[in-house]
């Protein structure tokens, strides 16, 4: 005799579906803000990063602030280390890009408080470091400089920009034949350019000046009257990277500089901070960083460094 088939209790119903309506509430309203949780990738179309480096009791300054990897991964950020006594000192940190190991940290005795700007040698040995303002870099008075990322040898004073419109090139480097901002970067071995004109519009251009295309024309977040200059050139010169910094949907884009081809866009999480700081290069080019810390630099002390891979 064929038994009777079960019925399935009106609780056991009810608390499957109380189930489901509250996974979906979760993914509704934490979803948009934390999309790369483990529970919710499988929900979620923004790029997650690879790996994170983070850099405690410390603050990067604006624009180029790591220089070029080495062939093993090693790099140096310059910003600022809060130190246990809750001073602030202009400070410089070694640390490789592979295994996320901070070498070393070191104060840098030859920067005032004021605002300065990086630049960084292709090979990733030297930085020319620029102060604006009243106060010079030095108590001997110098105001640009070139210095030794891996080392710790005396800086050497070069020509002082009367603007800080004036790129950040070294001694021999090709000059752009317009005057362009600190933002500008050649690219292809010298033969473009790529900067950043007064309407935030993202350029690509041949050496003689002559316009390729527009790379990025959105609207863009500003500090004061400055656009946030989050651009760089890869190691080989081939590819531009840009974050868009949008707060809604900040985002990651490559272009080729041969022609200025889009060639990737990742839609990266969402974030609560200014994204001001250039992006760094794997050595392979394989992998791009994304520097974030607070926008309140009196209660950040956490600069954290996320790795995404784009192809």
């Amino acid at each position: 005799m064929q038994k009777p088939a079960r019925k399935i209790k009106p609780r056991l119903l009810i608390g499957v579906a109380a189930a489901i309506l509250l996974i979906g509430a979760a993914v509704v309203i934490y979803l948009p803000q934390h999309p790369c949780w483990p529970v919710f990738r499988a929900f979620s179309d923004v790029s997650c990063p690879q790996s994170v480096i983070t850099f405690s009791d410390f603050r990067p300054i604006d624009g180029q602030a790591v220089s070029r990897p080495t062939k093993v991964g090693d790099a140096s950020i310059y910003g600022w280390s809060y130190s246990a006594d809750g001073e602030v000192h202009p400070a410089r940190i070694r640390f490789n890009i592979e295994t996320g190991n901070e070498i070393n940290r070191d104060q840098i005795p030859y920067l005032n408080g004021n605002r300065w700007y990086m630049g960084f040698s292709k090979d990733g040995e030297r930085a020319i470091i620029t102060c604006f303002g009243s106060e010079t870099c030095s108590t001997v008075g110098w105001k640009r400089a070139i210095v030794q990322v891996n080392g710790y040898g005396q800086p050497v004073p070069v020509d002082t920009p009367i603007t800080a419109n004036d790129p950040l090139r070294f001694p021999g480097e090709p000059q752009p034949v317009a005057p362009l901002s600190e933002a500008a970067r050649f690219a292809a071995d010298g033969r473009r350019i790529v900067f950043i004109d007064t309407d935030g519009d993202v350029w690509l251009q041949h050496a003689d000046g002559q316009s390729i295309t527009v790379l990025f024309d959105e609207p863009r977040p500003r500090r004061g009257f400055a656009f946030l200059n989050a651009l760089s050139i890869s190691p080989s010169g081939n590819y531009v990277a840009l974050v868009n910094a949008s707060r809604r949907r900040p985002s990651l884009l490559v272009w080729e500089t041969a022609n200025g081809s889009m060639v990737a866009r990742l839609d990266l999480p969402p974030q609560n901070y200014a994204i001001d700081i250039d992006p760094i290069w794997s050595p392979d080019e394989s992998r791009i960083g994304i520097i974030r810390s607070g926008s309140d630099a009196a209660a950040s002390r956490e600069t954290v460094l996320e790795l995404y891979s784009w192809r």
